[in-house]
């Protein structure tokens, strides 16, 4: 009895930390400064890890039909952690924040730490932010449905620690903590607050030959994910998800680059546990039609690089979403856009560019930094 008292008081300090917001930026600097010191001098060298960090700030603009402009700013910084290791690729660590035309915002926080000759890989993120969004209704069940407004405050945490085990395979443990609440306008479906506490078995087998600006290899990952209620989750439900990237090089200016990724919903999804078509899977699809237990989707994209720092990209491809209980089956939902990159850091490989993509009846401009995939 007194481990269930102690594990309860333990959970519910869990619940109280995440929604405090006073603590993000404590959070942040603990975090990213105490990691990238402990880990970013190697004793023989008299170089510092700030010596050895290459920043790339970029503002941020953007448009899409449901958020409309956004505008903000993001922060990267690139570093080799151990000046002497020459296998890992750089670590990277993302600042960013966010304010849309129909006032969602966000404000996150991320790294992606490689170490001891890339046998590591060690990655976590946090964030909050409010979202107002929509999906579709399909109210008579023949796809002569409404979209319906709703709005969501999400803070979130998570961490993913993988190891090398032999044949570049790695594998490891995720976790994963987050708190949102849903509200949904003008419709009796009930207001949703959910906070979700999961563990995760990801998988990955990796033959590229550079994680930033792959020309050659292969990318493979899956995960399974489970959100429990011994965690202190509210809800028990589970999910796949599967990514498969190859890269070609055609020429000395061209690459081909290919995806698959594929998710599915275990159990009894809630809302939240929903997948949306749109993002790096599929560009193009803004309005948030498109969501269901299961999606999946493929796309393909050529990477053209026609002077020193300038290059082209043109993509297109397909996805699909599973029919649910609000939401028909989408059918196949196409794909084309094109885009620009420039090549900021040249040591890294780092580029950044902007996008516009059309898809099935909707349309999205994008600003990013590295590649889609």
């Amino acid at each position: 009895m007194q481990a269930v008292a102690i594990a309860n008081i333990e959970l519910n300090i869990i619940k109280q930390v995440i929604c405090m917001r006073r603590f993000f930026f404590l959070i942040v600097l603990v975090i990213v400064f105490g990691i990238t010191n402990i880990h970013g001098q190697a004793p023989q060298d008299k170089s510092t890890v700030w010596t050895r960090t290459k920043f790339l700030p970029i503002p941020i603009v953007a448009y899409n039909r449901s958020y409309g402009i956004t505008v903000g700013a993001l922060v990267n910084a690139f570093t080799q952690l151990n000046p002497n290791d020459s296998i890992s690729p750089p670590s990277r660590t993302s600042l960013g924040l966010g304010y849309t035309q129909n006032k969602s915002w966000f404000l996150f926080a991320s790294q992606k730490l490689y170490m001891q000759q890339d046998l590591w890989r060690v990655s976590w993120g946090l964030g909050l932010g409010k979202s107002n969004f929509q999906f579709y209704d399909d109210i008579d069940g023949e796809g002569n449905g409404i979209f319906i407004d709703y709005q969501t405050h999400v803070q979130f945490f998570s961490a993913q620690v993988m190891r090398h085990i032999g044949k570049r395979f790695y594998t490891g443990l995720k976790y994963q903590v987050s708190k949102s609440t849903t509200e949904f306008e003008g419709t009796n479906n009930p207001d949703e607050i959910a906070f979700l506490s999961g563990l995760g078995i990801p998988v990955s087998y990796d033959t590229r030959n550079y994680v930033y600006y792959p020309t050659a290899g292969w990318f493979l990952n899956a995960t399974l994910f489970s959100n429990m209620k011994w965690l202190g989750s509210d809800l028990n439900f589970s999910n796949i998800s599967v990514n498969a990237n190859n890269f070609r090089k055609l020429s000395q200016q061209s690459i081909l680059a290919t995806r698959f990724f594929g998710y599915t919903g275990l159990g009894t999804v809630p809302f939240v546990g929903q997948k949306v078509v749109g993002g790096k899977d599929l560009r193009g699809y803004t309005k948030g039609e498109y969501r269901s237990d299961m999606v999946v989707a493929l796309q393909s994209e050529w990477r053209y690089n026609f002077k020193e720092k300038w290059g082209l990209v043109g993509f297109g491809g397909f996805a699909y979403a599973a029919k649910t209980a609000s939401t028909p089956a989408s059918g196949l939902l196409p794909s084309i856009g094109t885009g620009i990159r420039f090549l900021a850091l040249p040591k890294q490989q780092m580029r950044v560019g902007i996008d516009v993509a059309a898809g099935k009846n909707d349309w999205g401009l994008y600003i990013r930094v590295g590649e889609a995939f």
